[in-house]
């Protein structure tokens, strides 16, 4: 009966047909345990399914919110011992976003060939499905890799938030401490004139950084689980930390604080001037495009590049099996145009991956009915206004009447979209749908986007598609990124997309 967890009874004959499985069963947060992602109900899904399919579950492997907490997932390493010993067994899954949480699994159960049944997007994984399919779950597993930062994104999302309205956002630094709200910190009545202190005799330039330590020191200053600060605590952490004089950096951003700055602003940049003595900062270096990316396929070593004659670029590694060669860049750049290329996918079989992916999602009937009306209401709204701004034209109504009316529709459509946003952001599928999306859409104009953009652009570009080059006297090689290395598979083969 559905919704029961049912096992095949005790002493059961078993036809010949009837396959083993493995079932994994996981929830990460307490949300997802009230919200239909439970274990009891994941268990009731995969039991039906297999009393339907004749597939005999051998054992539930169950993975709560702890094993994430702890970095370790006991039942899911059990349950990979379980296939190795039984080759012929299948496993049985919710979705996907159960089953991987890293790239690292889904290369394990590829290698062990495993048979896997996702059993609410209706898709079945093995060793002989088609390369189409293949492709399609590679997509999704990118997408399972992805959720958690997701989730912690949000978190980032609402931190920055808080920057901007001049709240610290993470922990206080020594010489402040937490307060829940706004400001986010305060002086630490204790160590913050300590600190302010220690700024003041670095400003002096008369201590050398090893002084500064030992004063940090004599004056009691400890970190916060109590340890005796040594050199680079002292001179990065507290003396080149902008924190301490009003301004934090968040995600990379420079932010101005509400709180209670320790020093002056004078006080901290002179401190800075000490630490630099006679360095100036100079002029940014020539940004190289293949920075970090392209390994030398003799020695395996990093090539650096180099700027010759103030235009010219080139790469080469260290030579450290007399291997040393120079490439240019710009044959370098020609031979990436050419592995973008290779990724490459028209529209149309994007809008036709697309609506494979969307047919083996699971909707949510009453958000995807929220969202559809939203849609409806925007696009009524424009009408509206179009057809309103015709009788204008034609002097049918007045040009208040009109003023009047505009604003009163785009109100309601300010309204309606932000509704839309809201519906969209909560819902699963979406964020999975638009996942997936992207990573299609850069290979549809990944060539185009290289060309046009500066060395620093092309980098990046890079560095989402490839892990890195390898640069042999005949030719450059690219250990292609996760769906992208598919997509240059499909490409050979020609039958991904048929």
């Amino acid at each position: 009966m559905a919704g029961e967890w049912r096992f095949w009874p005790a002493g059961t004959t078993f036809p010949a047909m009837a396959r083993e499985a493995a079932a994994y069963v996981r929830v990460s947060t307490k949300d997802q345990e009230e919200s239909g992602f439970s274990i009891p109900a994941q268990k009731d899904l995969l039991s039906s399914y297999a009393a339907e399919n004749r597939i005999r579950i051998l054992e539930v492997f169950e993975e709560s919110e702890t094993a994430k907490l702890s970095g370790k997932r006991p039942a899911f390493a059990r349950m990979i011992a379980l296939l190795r010993a039984r080759p012929q067994a299948v496993l049985l899954v919710e979705k996907t976003d159960r089953l991987y949480r890293n790239l690292r699994d889904y290369v394990t159960l590829e290698e062990l060939g495993t048979e896997i049944h996702f059993v609410k997007e209706r898709t079945v994984i093995g060793p002989n499905v088609h390369s189409s399919e293949k492709f399609l779950h590679g997509i999704k597993v990118l997408v399972a890799k992805n959720f958690s930062e997701n989730l912690s994104e949000e978190i980032k999302k609402g931190m920055t938030k808080k920057a901007s309205l001049g709240s610290f956002p993470s922990a206080a630094p020594l010489g402040y401490r937490n307060v829940v709200g706004a400001p986010g910190i305060v002086p630490d009545p204790a160590a913050g004139p300590l600190v302010r202190h220690l700024f003041e005799r670095a400003a002096t330039g008369f201590y050398s950084t090893a002084e500064l330590t030992r004063l940090a020191r004599s004056l009691g200053l400890r970190s916060k689980k109590g340890a005796v600060l040594n050199r680079n605590t002292v001179c990065t952490n507290i003396l080149r930390n902008p924190a301490y004089h009003g301004t934090f950096r968040w995600a990379g951003t420079l932010y101005s604080g509400a709180y209670e700055p320790l020093v002056s602003k004078e006080t901290f940049d002179q401190v800075q001037r000490v630490l630099d003595g006679r360095r100036n900062g100079g002029a940014p270096g020539h940004v190289f495009t293949f920075s970090g990316l392209l390994r030398c396929q003799t020695c395996g070593g990093l090539m650096s590049g180099m700027l010759k004659k103030g235009r010219y670029v080139y790469y080469s590694c260290q030579g450290r099996m007399g291997c040393r060669r120079f490439y240019p860049e710009r044959l370098l750049d020609d031979e990436a145009v050419r592995v973008l290329e290779g990724i490459h996918i028209d529209r149309p079989v994007i809008d036709w991956l697309m609506a494979e992916l969307e047919q083996t999602t699971a909707a949510d009937p009453a958000a995807d009915a929220e969202a559809a009306h939203a849609r409806k209401r925007l696009s009524e709204l424009r009408s509206l206004r179009d057809r309103a701004y015709e009788e204008k034209l034609l002097g049918r109504i007045t040009e208040d009447y009109w003023r009047e009316q505009s604003t009163r529709w785009q109100c309601e459509a300010d309204d309606v979209a932000a509704t839309l946003r809201r519906v969209e952001e909560a819902m699963p599928r979406e964020a999975f749908l638009r996942a997936a999306r992207e990573p299609m859409e850069l290979a549809e104009t990944a060539r185009e986007e290289y060309l046009a953009r500066p060395a620093a652009g092309r980098r990046q570009l890079l560095q989402a598609v490839v892990w890195n080059f390898t640069a042999s006297e005949s030719n450059l090689t690219a250990s292609m990124r996760s769906p992208f290395d598919l997509l240059v598979e499909g490409a050979k083969t020609k039958e991904w997309w048929s």
